[in-house]
Order: structure tokens, then C-alpha cells, then sequence
């Protein structure tokens, strides 16, 4: 990511890390094992009331949407290709891996196994579209991933991700679709997936954040003044449409609402007016994915040492040590495998361009034999 940007890597860190707080935190409430009533106020208010996991995974899509669509502009030559290798290679290896990390563990360790079709269908990322479960809850947030970048790379192949208008208009439909589908999901009493278009809106819009921040383009500046507030007059009925109903997950539509707008709150004050570029932030957020895929584990770890720290300590340093844990396991897998993956990505698509570039040389037609021999005269 270019320097300019860093901040935005340093903010993905703070949300992996609070994705890893707010899991670890309700494990905690669930098991009674927050006694003291200061962190029991303390973790219903960041869980109850925000939902601090949903707002992280909010500013995923809302860092997702002002980066990804950028990557297509940045290759002159097949970039759509060279978009959907670099996507497989940076998204793909590790996520494998923390499904066999995964399963092993919960086999040997919490004696549960996994089907092998479970596990088949989970490495393609799209289990959730064929009505297989995840096989680490959190996965859900990919598959919303994977469809924007299949959006954008339509919205390229037409040339309308260019224009501002157009992905305002792209962020607009998409919202207009989590409003019908939460009007039907409280109408109807049927469990719609609201949250996927909703997520698709806040993605284009930031996309149209940056647009507007980074490359000051006017047009954009003006979407993003009507967009912006619209965006945030509709997420209230949206959630109350959708969710004054629990489906199995105790949804409450204020605490809905209120994780997504605290979100977008802090994702454009952490755009604007506070930028981190922290060396310790910085590298959280290179390793954020593998964090993000990996805290299950260091959660469960923690959970495993819990009885054995000292008596009366605060149960909020499991959750310190859910975070502790996770890092070595995550710079580990970031160094070995998903670097390495990132790097071979792009250089596949190097090697696809230099093989583009020899047939169009040996496509060339010769020069004239004329124009040859008045070259050898003079």
C-alpha cells in the first residue's frame, strides 16, 4: 500500500484486534466468567450496545471499498486478470491454512470433527452460497468480500468504475436493496441476508470516500455530500425493519445501528482528522487477515489458560492474552505463507505480461525489405 496510506493499514490492525476483543469478550459473558461488576459494564456496554466486533468488521468493508477498486487502474495491461490472480493469491493460502489449522484443532484438542464435504466446500470461500456452514463463523465477512470484488470487476469491464455518479448510483442501489430486503425480512418474518447489501453500499461509498479525499476529484466531493447523509438516515429503519425480531443471533435493531454508525463515524475520522502511523499499528496491519483468521485459535488458547491465571485477576486479561497469543501465530503465518503468496501472485502476473508482451513482438510485421536495404546503403 502506498505510504500515504499507511494509516489505513494501522486502522485494519485496530479493527482485526477488536474483532479478537469483542469474540474473546462474549465467550467470557456467556461461560460467568466476568465477576467483576466494573468489566461486566465494561463488556455490555462494548458488546450490548456497540457490538465493538461488528463496528471492526464495518470498518473492514468501509477499508476494503476506499482500497480494492483502486488495484484495477493500477495495471495497464489484462487488469482484470492481474486483479482476480493478486485477489486469489492474497486472499486464498492462508485462509486454506486456517481451515486445517482450524480443524485439527478443534479434532484434537475439543474432540469435534469437521465432515470432509464441510471442509471441501469451505476452501472455495462460497459455502454460504450453497447453504454450507462456515467452518470458522467469521468467514461470513469473505464471502461479502468476494462479491464486491466480482461487482467491481464488472463495473471495470463496462468502464463505469471510473465515474463518480456511477458508483454513488452503485452504492445507492445497493442500499435501496437492504431497505426492501429489511422491510420483507420484518414484514414477512423470514431471515433475509440484509446485511449483504447494506455491506455492498458502504463498500462503493468508500470507494467515493476516496475519490473525494485522496484524489479531490469534484464530482466525487459532491456524491459523497448527498451520499453520506443518506447513508446514515437510512441505516435506523433499516435496522429496525430488520432486526426488532431475533433470528438466533439476539438481535436488537438499536445495537445494529449503532455498531454501523459508529463505524462510519470513526472510519471517516480516521481518514480525515486522525491518521495513525504508528511502526506498531503499521505492522498490526500488514498481519491483520492472518489476525483476523487466526484469532479463533488464540482465543481458544486463552480460554484453555483461564483457569490457571491467578485468582481474583481481571477476566479482561484473557482477553489481553486471546491478543497475545494471536500475533506470534499471525506474523508467523503472514512471514511463511501469506507474504510468500502475495509475492508469487504478482509474479505470475509479471510472467503473464512478459508472454503478452513477446507474441505481440512476434505478431509485429517486418519492416519493408526496401527500407532494410536503403538502411544497409547508407
Amino acid at each position: 500500500m502506498e505510504k500515504r496510506l499507511g494509516y489505513l493499514d494501522a486502522l485494519r490492525g485496530v479493527a482485526a484486534l477488536a474483532v479478537i476483543y469483542a469474540h474473546a469478550t462474549a465467550q467470557l459473558m456467556m461461560n460467568g466468567g466476568l465477576h467483576d461488576p466494573v468489566e461486566n459494564e465494561i463488556a455490555k456496554f462494548t458488546l450490548v450496545y456497540l457490538d465493538a466486533g461488528k463496528v471492526a468488521v464495518i470498518l473492514f468493508f468501509a477499508i476494503s471499498g476506499f482500497v480494492i477498486p483502486f488495484s484495477l487502474f493500477k495495471e495497464a495491461n489484462a487488469p482484470l486478470q492481474s486483479f482476480a490472480i493478486t485477489r486469489f493469491f492474497r486472499l486464498y493460502p492462508v485462509y486454506w491454512l486456517s481451515i486445517f489449522v482450524w480443524v485439527g484443532y478443534s479434532y484434537f484438542s475439543l474432540g469435534k470433527s469437521t465432515p470432509a464435504r464441510e471442509i471441501l466446500v469451505n476452501l472455495t470461500m462460497l459455502q454460504q452460497f450453497v447453504g454450507v456452514k462456515n467452518v470458522i463463523e467469521l468467514f461470513w465477512t469473505l464471502q461479502i468480500e468476494l462479491v464486491f470484488y466480482v461487482l467491481c470487476a464488472a463495473l471495470f469491464a463496462v468502464g463505469l468504475l471510473k465515474s463518480p455518479r456511477q458508483i454513488a448510483w452503485a452504492s445507492i442501489l445497493s442500499l435501496a436493496c437492504a431497505f426492501v430486503l429489511a422491510a420483507a425480512r420484518g414484514f414477512l418474518d423470514q431471515k433475509l441476508p440484509v446485511a449483504l447489501p447494506l455491506a455492498l453500499s458502504i463498500m462503493f461509498w468508500g470507494f467515493l470516500w476516496r475519490r473525494a479525499t485522496i484524489d479531490h476529484a469534484p464530482d466525487a466531493r459532491a456524491w459523497v455530500a448527498r451520499l453520506t447523509p443518506l447513508i446514515f438516515l437510512a441505516i435506523a429503519p433499516i435496522a429496525v425493519m430488520a432486526y426488532s425480531a431475533d433470528h438466533g443471533f439476539h438481535e436488537t435493531w438499536w445495537r445494529y445501528a449503532n455498531s454501523y454508525l459508529l463505524a462510519l463515524t470513526l472510519f471517516i475520522l480516521f481518514t480525515t482528522r486522525i491518521k495513525i502511523y504508528a511502526p506498531s499499528a503499521l505492522f498490526l496491519g500488514r498481519i491483520s487477515y492472518s489476525v483476523y483468521l487466526f484469532g479463533p485459535l488464540g482465543q481458544e488458547l486463552a480460554m484453555k489458560a483461564h483457569p490457571f491465571l491467578p485468582q481474583g485477576a481481571p477476566a479482561l486479561l484473557t482477553v489481553a492474552l486471546a491478543m497475545v497469543l494471536t500475533l506470534p501465530i499471525a506474523a508467523t503465518t503472514y512471514r511463511l505463507v501469506e507474504k510468500p503468496a502475495i509475492a508469487m501472485g504478482k509474479s505470475l502476473c509479471r510472467r503473464l505480461q512478459q508472454r503478452r508482451d513477446e507474441r505481440r513482438d512476434a505478431l509485429r510485421p517486418e519492416p519493408r525489405r526496401e527500407w532494410k536495404l536503403d538502411q544497409a546503403r547508407n
